[in-house]
């Protein structure tokens, strides 16, 4: 069974995405932005996906520096949505090829042995 704290945290955390979704419009609706203002929103994109392939930039994971080479490469010749997409799908395909986050068992030397299991007391908390 779900705990209610979860269950108000999923919705607090739903009731906050909607409102920054949301904001934008109501605090707008009368309004135009300025021309700085405007070049600001248009470049957010491109800034909120370096904050999320950044990290990649010092794995030592070879599937995900592959994953990153491909990712800068489909940026500099196509546009955000199939550069995302190339980029997730990339770095999804060669981290299950590698056996990384693949579901199944890691490989050897790598996370959790296939004798320990996340939640078992060697993983808890102090």
């Amino acid at each position: 069974m779900i705990e209610p704290w979860t269950v108000l945290a999923i919705l607090a955390m739903a009731g906050v995405t909607y409102l920054t979704r949301i904001g934008g419009y109501v605090v707008l609706r009368n309004g135009t932005l300025s021309p700085r203002a405007t070049a600001v929103m248009e470049a957010a994109p491109g800034c909120v996906l370096i904050s999320v392939i950044a990290p990649d930039f010092v794995s030592k994971n070879p599937a995900d520096l592959a994953a990153l080479v491909i990712t800068l490469l489909a940026a500099t010749r196509l546009s955000m949505l199939p550069t995302v997409v190339i980029g997730v799908a990339s770095a999804g395909v060669l981290r299950w090829v590698d056996g990384v986050n693949a579901g199944g068992p890691p490989l050897p030397c790598r996370g959790i042995s296939p004798k320990e299991e996340i939640g078992s007391p060697s993983h808890q908390l102090p």
